[in-house]
C-alpha cells in the first residue's frame, strides 16, 4: 500500500522513510523476525519492496536515455541489492540511526548515481553483446 502512493521520483525518499518508520516503531517484532525465526524470510519481504522502489526509481531516471531494458534491469538489480543490505546493515547496527536521516541518505546516493549506472550498464552490454546467455 505504501508503495503505490510513492510512485513519483520527487516521493520517493517519502514512501522509503515511511516504510523504515514502521520497521522503527516495531523494532521488537522485526529484532524477533531478524534475530530468531528466520532471516531470510525479512530478506526476501526487503528485496520485494526494494525491487519496486529501485525499479520505479530506475524507470523514471531512464526516460530520455538511450538504454536497453537488459541496462535499466541490471541497474535496477544493483539498487535492490544496495537497498536490502542497507536496511539489514540498519537493523543489525540496532536501528542505530533514525529513520529520517537513512531515508535522506539513500535518496541522495541513489538519485545522484542512477543516471551514470544506467549508462555504464549500457556500455557493457554493448560491448559483450547481451548479460543474458
Amino acid at each position: 500500500e505504501i508503495l503505490m502512493r510513492f510512485s513519483e521520483e520527487e516521493q520517493w525518499e517519502d514512501g522509503f522513510l515511511e516504510g523504515l518508520t514502521f520497521l522503527y516503531e516495531n523494532k521488537k517484532i522485526i529484532y524477533h523476525i531478524y534475530k530468531t525465526i528466520n532471516r531470510g524470510d525479512l530478506e526476501k519481504y526487503l528485496n520485494k519492496v526494494g525491487e519496486v522502489y529501485a525499479l520505479r526509481l530506475v524507470n523514471i531516471q531512464a526516460e530520455g536515455l538511450d538504454v536497453s531494458r537488459e541496462a535499466v534491469k541490471t541497474a535496477a538489480d544493483f539498487y535492490i541489492n544496495a537497498f536490502v543490505g542497507t536496511v539489514l546493515r540498519w537493523i543489525e547496527n540496532d536501528m542505530d540511526n533514525p529513520p529520517e536521516v537513512l531515508a535522506r541518505l539513500c535518496d541522495g546516493m541513489f538519485k545522484g548515481t542512477v543516471t551514470a549506472a544506467l549508462e555504464s550498464a549500457e556500455e557493457v552490454i554493448e560491448s559483450i553483446g547481451s548479460l543474458e546467455k
